[in-house]
């Protein structure tokens, strides 16, 4: 972006409270749109992203499914406030091993692999009704940006193929709160819900496989 080009789409993901007004006060000075909903990021969409540590929020995972462009905070209150107008988030984007929780992210190589192939893809899922997060309506905007197919309600019995629209049998993404649930659910693959955020910031399909059964 540059002066006189379109005013740019922002949405900020893992940003600290103390920070959050400042940021959207630049948005505003800048002329730019701020997204606050997972289902209206798009890949024209500028992600700036606190990364002390790194967050797994709905928006940066919705947002790596979708190859949008992911800055740190130093586009937004840097280049552009000293320009005084946006400017190309190219310089700014997010590289190299990052911090998450226990783990190490290399966006910059889980961008793309998300650009060569769809995470999920060839995957159905179904959520039970005690998984943390972020609830299923975003869940499903999530794992669906990542190519996968996802129940219409929460699963509570098995089996989920009804829930599926004539996909195959799911994945079952599934919490200790919900064990009573699920132990005799004979043929169910499951997963812990942390190891479906996991995989989808790493771009990692195979780590589910390595994980079925967590919750049995």
């Amino acid at each position: 972006a540059s002066r006189g080009s379109a005013p740019p789409r922002v949405a900020l993901s893992g940003i600290p409270d103390k920070d959050l007004d400042t940021l959207k006060s630049s948005v505003d000075k800048l002329g730019g749109a701020l997204v606050e909903s997972v289902t209206e990021l798009g890949p024209d969409v500028v992600v700036v992203v606190g990364v002390a540590p790194l967050r797994r929020t709905a928006k940066l995972l919705a947002a790596i499914s979708i190859c949008a462009t992911l800055v740190s905070v130093k586009w937004l209150e840097g280049a552009c406030a000293d320009a005084a107008h946006p400017v190309a988030p190219e310089p700014y984007r997010l590289e190299g091993e990052i911090r998450c929780k226990e783990e190490l992210v290399d966006i910059g190589a889980a961008l793309m692999r998300a650009a060569e192939r769809k995470c999920f893809e060839g995957m159905s899922f179904v959520l039970t009704p005690k998984v943390d997060g972020f609830g299923l309506d975003v869940w499903r905007q999530i794992l669906t940006n990542a190519g996968a197919v996802v129940g219409d309600d929460y699963c509570q019995s098995w089996p989920a193929r009804e829930l599926m629209r004539g996909a195959g049998a799911p994945t079952v993404v599934s919490c200790e709160a919900d064990r009573r649930l699920t132990k005799d659910w004979t043929g169910a693959h499951s997963v812990r819900f942390e190891s479906v955020v996991s995989a989808t910031v790493q771009r990692d399909k195979a780590q589910l496989a390595r994980r079925r059964g967590e919750v049995r």
